[in-house]
């Protein structure tokens, strides 16, 4: 997961659909990657409260995301509210299976191409998460589908096209005047 341990940023979710995640899989490991922020001290003690320490790691800000997301198995992302999700961009771009929060801003981004609880839902959450690793076919469709997305919606074509309309309709603005 990323993000800065921020309330907002949803990961005592997380944390608290760990223990149903290991009864499915004991292998399974959780790397909260991000800065340190408001809800640390509350992490890290629901981490020793859910006897969670050989299974749950704080790697703290990063200048290797990409290679930690090409590792991963599995994206999650149990944010209380976005204003877009950057971080899902990123694992779209990774072609990585994405557990999320169903806010608006994250089903925009990812449309049907990632597997959205209820913010909150610790339950729903943990339920998705051992879907995708149970179901690694359909967790590469979506991955497949989500790509061709983050392209269309997010590559670098989108991108400079985005770029040229907003600057032909400013440039069309400032002729008005």
């Amino acid at each position: 997961s990323l993000g800065r341990q921020e309330p907002q940023k949803g990961q005592i979710d997380l944390l608290r659909a760990m223990p149903t995640i290991l009864e499915q899989r004991p292998d399974c490991r959780l790397w909260l990657v991000g800065r340190e922020g408001a809800s640390t001290p509350e992490l890290r003690s629901e981490v020793r409260r859910l006897e969670l320490c050989d299974s749950v790691e704080f790697l703290g800000v990063r200048d290797d995301v990409g290679d930690l997301l090409a590792a991963a198995d599995v994206f999650v992302f149990p944010s209380h509210w976005e204003g877009l999700g950057g971080a899902v961009i990123e694992a779209l771009a990774m072609k990585l299976p994405i557990v999320a929060s169903d806010l608006p801003a994250i089903r925009e981004v990812v449309s049907d191409h990632a597997l959205l609880v209820d913010v909150g839902d610790f339950h729903a959450l943990a339920a998705a998460v051992v879907e995708v690793l149970a179901q690694p076919f359909a967790a590469a469709q979506r991955c497949e589908a989500g790509y061709e997305r983050f392209l269309e919606q997010f590559g670098k074509r989108a991108m400079l096209d985005g770029m040229l309309n907003f600057y032909r309709s400013a440039a069309g603005i400032t002729d008005a005047h």
